[in-house]
């Protein structure tokens, strides 16, 4: 409802997706109120609450479906519309996740902001569009094919008969909805007629390290890039339900590379200012594009490189977001950094479930860290973790040697059933 609850010459910004108590008081923190244009169903997050937010108004959508968000913009203009009539122009529409970002860049033009954000925002999101604006900039990808005219014979020019394939959606996130192929024939096993699905991509496996390369730019310059080496990868831990981890790189060759490879991509897709979580293969000493997002990683991310660079990408994010003036104060310690997400055995039976922690390496950060034996509590996200384990020691070869043993280590029970290396059995 709104309601004109200002009682001051604070400006307002308006923040997008599910009702979320942090986002709300770093943005407040800022010297703004905040209106919230939340999915229907998370509204009682913000409750308690003060003044700061002047209006809540809810949209109906399927939050498992993170396309949803975006067809459900005409609901949300005529919140944002009503919500201007009442207070003025906002300063800002803010998206700060991936299904947020490119329904707030609509919004954001209702309100008057510069509507190229849209363009940007569509290439930040869609696989095939990020994938040939890195490739016209002369970026190494995987090769891939959308849906367009596909069948078996355009299948087999693309990629031959002993090509190893992934099938992913071209508005995905977090590896979910992903299948992998052996090659041709056991893809047309599950497509007889070698079409690609409506909304979906086929791209050429490449079996190499995953790496993610996250940080800040602002006018087109890398003021922040940190980049990270996947023990691992998403899509183990999504299909298989395998640990996965990460080590900051701090070879510093590797992270030269790092930092020209993800300027060349955040400049083609025409990413200026913002934050970003960029993911490639490390094939030999070349990074080869995977994808890229206009956002702050997910699960520990965050929290490492904060621990790492003393920057907050959440708050470079809304800062960015506002306008404001750069509060990247920071950079890259001495310090090596790692991540270990262990996941649930599903939320279903979390209350019956059971989280062994003990006898971890000293490099483990002991804060937040579940209690040996305790109930798991799985993560409020597409990750649906049990737990997120941070690591930090001096140099690359102690963490990682303490990240494979804390992924054999942290494992979920339940009563019918354990896990031996993290993974159910």
């Amino acid at each position: 409802m709104v309601a004109d609850r200002r009682g001051d010459d604070r400006g307002w910004a308006v923040l997008v997706g599910a009702a979320d108590i942090e986002e709300v008081r770093l943005i407040s923190a800022l010297g703004l109120d905040v209106a919230v244009l939340a999915r229907r169903g998370s509204e009682h997050r913000v409750d308690g609450l003060g003044s700061e937010v002047i209006a809540v108004e809810c949209f109906d959508v399927d939050g498992s479906d993170i396309d949803a968000y975006d067809r459900a913009v005409p609901q949300m203009i005529e919140h944002l519309v009503r919500l201007i009539d009442t207070h003025g122009p906002p300063e800002a529409v803010l998206g700060l996740h991936e299904h947020t970002i490119l329904p707030a860049a609509r919004l954001g033009a209702v309100a008057g902001a510069d509507p190229a954000r849209i363009a940007v925002a569509e290439r930040c999101r869609d696989k095939i569009a990020m994938k040939r604006a890195v490739s016209r900039a002369g970026v190494r990808t995987p090769r891939f094919l959308d849906a367009a005219a596909s069948d078996v014979s355009v299948v087999q020019r693309a990629f031959g008969t002993g090509c190893a394939l992934v099938l992913k959606p071209r508005s995905g996130a977090a590896a979910l909805g992903v299948s992998t192929f052996s090659g041709l024939p056991d893809f047309l096993a599950a497509h007889p007629d070698g079409r690609i699905p409506v909304g979906y991509e086929l791209e050429e496996f490449v079996d190499a390290d995953v790496c993610h390369i996250d940080g800040v730019v602002r006018g087109g310059q890398l003021v922040l890039c940190e980049p990270s080496k996947y023990l691992g990868t998403p899509l183990e831990y999504q299909l298989r339900a395998r640990p996965l981890a990460s080590i900051s790189l701090d070879d510093e060759a590797e992270r030269d590379r790092a930092r020209v490879f993800a300027g060349a991509v955040l400049e083609a897709v025409g990413l200026e200012d913002g934050v970003f979580h960029l993911e490639a293969f490390l094939v030999g000493e070349e990074f080869v594009f995977l994808e890229v997002a206009n956002r702050v990683g997910g699960g520990p991310i965050r929290a490492a490189l904060r621990m790492r660079t003393g920057v907050d990408l959440l708050v470079e994010a809304i800062t960015i977001g506002l306008d404001l003036a750069a509060s990247t104060g920071a950079g890259p310690s001495s310090v090596v950094t790692g991540w270990v997400m262990v996941p649930a055995a599903g939320r279903e039976a979390a209350s019956e479930q059971r989280i062994a922690t003990g006898g971890l390496p000293d490099s483990v950060v002991r804060d937040g860290l579940p209690e040996d034996g305790s109930a798991v509590t799985p993560s409020e996200d597409v990750w649906n973790a049990a737990a997120m384990v941070l690591l930090r020691g001096e140099t690359a070869a102690e963490v990682e040697r303490d990240l494979v043993q804390t992924m054999r280590q942290v494992v979920v029970t339940v009563p019918t059933r354990h896990q031996e290396d993290g993974v159910r059995v």
